[in-house]
């Protein structure tokens, strides 16, 4: 009993020295979560700990030292620890890095890390050639890492979801290697065309917010295509959708567009021969359409030759339908 005591004594002190004794930090269900705890220097001891998941949030004065054989969930965001290079984690699966510093590198060596299959990094600048070698990869996030050029990921054919979002200027070529991508991600890449990304037919959801993207018509080469965001875009024909073998079940969401565009989807909603049961958000402005129907009538009438009155019952019933097929909580 002694004896037992003495340990359990032993694991509390270890215990404390790791967590600085805070209410805030403790174990729950293999979780810890340390948040803005400044006077957390060490976490050399936390082999010691069965914890699955860790994350370090706002915590500035950490020595950049850790090993672990029991964690496989590792989120650091807006900490000062730049190197992972003295972090041993057999077991890591995911690793999250966010909030860096975009004038600085993050250094780190993928060995460190074999069972690895989801990585995330954003805000850093990083050595992308490491990542031609992490092949057990399933998901890969690198968000605003001043990203051009990708081919270091070309041998990565595993990945089923891949986030590019906010590196602009990147050529997008070297993604028609990795055709088992599901979830394709490239929101503010300055995209002009999605002509690189037709060897991908396995796509499922498909994001390209804040891009120049004029023309779709690569969409009907992912015959899975079932979601699919392009807000703020200059796409000119949008019937392309009409013809996407999934439209039936397509959801189509902040699909933000000019005036025209806008009564050009509606129309190609009203047209089509089957029923929409799960069209969402087809426009961020739908809700405002009786608004904003002088400014339509406006942009619309000597192209499309559309007389007013007809406009504004057309935007009406548009509206009024969506309401009824509950895809749209506030088109009123």
């Amino acid at each position: 009993m002694l004896q037992s005591l003495d340990n359990n004594y032993i694991k509390q002190q270890r215990k404390e020295k790791l967590i600085i004794n805070t209410q805030q930090n403790q174990i729950k269900n293999g979780v810890l979560q340390i948040v803005s705890d400044t006077k957390l220097k060490s976490l050399e001891n936390i082999q010691n700990y069965d914890i699955k998941k860790l994350e370090l949030k706002y915590c500035t004065n950490i020595i950049p030292k850790m090993q672990s054989s029991s964690i496989t969930q590792l989120i650091i965001e807006n900490c000062n620890i730049q190197s992972l290079k003295e972090f041993q984690l057999d077991n890591l699966e995911v690793l999250v890095f966010s909030n860096g510093y975009k004038d600085k590198t993050l250094v780190w060596e993928y060995d460190k890390f074999p069972k690895l299959k989801e990585l995330g990094i954003s805000r850093w600048t990083i050595d992308i050639t490491l990542f031609s070698q992490m092949t057990c990869l399933t998901q890969l996030s690198i968000q605003a890492c001043g990203l051009r050029n990708i081919e270091a990921i070309k041998p990565l054919i595993g990945l089923k979801q891949l986030c590019l979002a906010c590196n602009e200027n990147i050529d997008i070529t070297p993604l028609q290697h990795l055709t088992q991508l599901t979830i394709l991600e490239m929101e503010s890449c300055c995209l002009i065309n999605l002509d690189a990304l037709r060897p991908l037919t396995k796509l499922q959801v498909l994001v390209i917010y804040d891009n120049q993207i004029v023309y779709i018509e690569p969409l009907l080469e992912f015959k899975q295509l079932s979601r699919m965001g392009a807000q703020n875009n200059i796409i000119i024909d949008l019937k392309i959708l009409a013809q996407h073998p999934n439209f039936k079940k397509f959801v189509i969401y902040d699909l933000a567009l000019p005036g025209q565009q806008q009564i050009q989807a509606a129309n190609v909603m009203r047209n089509i021969n089957h029923p929409i049961t799960n069209l969402r958000k087809i426009c961020d402005n739908l809700s405002s359409l009786k608004a904003k129907c002088s400014l339509f009538r406006y942009k619309c009438n000597s192209s499309l030759q559309i007389n007013h009155n007809t406009l504004s019952i057309f935007i009406a019933q548009v509206a009024d339908l969506l309401v009824k097929m509950n895809v749209y909580e506030d088109c009123q």
